[in-house]
């Protein structure tokens, strides 16, 4: 039986994970035996998609939740955002490092449920000035001249 260690590159996709795994061959039994031994979070460029982009514009004015966020996304681009998609966004935003989250406090009037607040940090701002440069650079504007 021969085993070896096989650790490929990361490759480009939209599955921000990577997989060490042990490829064991036994030519006798033509049995293939791949065993992950180890899940790695790969780390992702620091320039937000679309959706991301103009999340992070609305989040650029202060902290928002949910709701707030969702009802200026549909306004800014005249697209529905589903809160299960909001949410999702916001979550690998989160572990992007572009926002931060925290709980409000409860209220009587939301049945005592807490508003999940978001927030921009530093990595968020540098991930949108980079969509901005790009989106310059797409409608061939010079960016940082005044134009």
């Amino acid at each position: 039986m021969q085993c070896s260690l096989n650790v490929e590159k990361p490759k480009v996709s939209r599955t921000p994970y990577c997989a060490r795994a042990v490829n064991c061959l036994d030519f006798r039994s033509n049995l293939v035996i791949l065993t992950v031994v180890e899940i790695n979070r790969m780390p992702r460029k620091s320039q937000a998609n679309p959706r991301e982009a103009v999340i992070l514009g609305i989040l650029l004015n202060g902290e928002r939740f949910g709701r707030e966020i969702r009802d200026e996304y549909e306004k800014r681009t005249s697209d529905a955002m589903p809160v299960g998609s909001l949410y999702t966004t916001l979550e690998r935003m989160e572990e992007y490092g572009f926002v931060t989250s925290r709980e409000g406090e409860p209220s009587d009037e939301r049945n005592s449920h807490r508003r999940r607040y978001f927030k921009l940090t530093g990595e968020g701002r540098r991930a949108l000035e980079a969509a901005e440069m790009m989106s310059a650079a797409i409608r061939g504007k010079a960016v940082g001249r005044g134009e």
